[in-house]
């Protein structure tokens, strides 16, 4: 009863039916909404307010990037190389014991949190654009031909 959310839930995986049985059992069926498979992932993170990626294992998400080039703020486990682009200045690192508080926080200091989610716009614009790809591998096949 202290916060008004709405946690939607994208995708269907093998613990479907076992998250469906934890949402009526603890009645929280008006704030967690299963999605489903989704195509529109763009409009569907530039009506939220922040992502979560509570994972155990990962490689690096598509949906993180996207969220980046939202400006949207991030909460995630640094498992696989999630690392590797996000850190504590550009989004919420988290392990599963503490994700809860750093949703909180979120929740409190919004502004910091899109602050946060700027950051991550300009690491994703820079690190990740058609343009700098482009050029990536360009050079990747340049050194094929040596």
């Amino acid at each position: 009863n202290k916060f008004n959310f709405e946690l939607q839930i994208v995708g269907d995986g093998y613990l479907k039916n076992e998250l469906e049985e934890l949402i009526n059992k603890y009645q929280l069926d008006k704030f967690v909404k299963l999605l489903g498979h989704k195509n529109n992932i763009s409009e569907l993170l530039n009506q939220s307010h922040c992502l979560l990626m509570p994972s155990l294992w990962e490689g690096l998400p598509i949906v993180i990037l996207e969220a980046g080039a939202s400006s949207l703020p991030v909460i995630s486990t640094a498992v696989g190389s999630i690392p590797s682009l996000l850190n504590d200045e550009n989004a919420y690192m988290s392990d599963l014991d503490d994700f809860k508080d750093n949703m909180i926080l979120v929740m409190n200091k919004y502004e910091i949190a899109r602050k946060r989610g700027e950051k991550l716009f300009d690491v994703v614009s820079a690190e990740n654009s058609l343009g700098t790809i482009i050029k990536a591998h360009e050079k990747i096949y340049k050194n094929l031909k040596a």
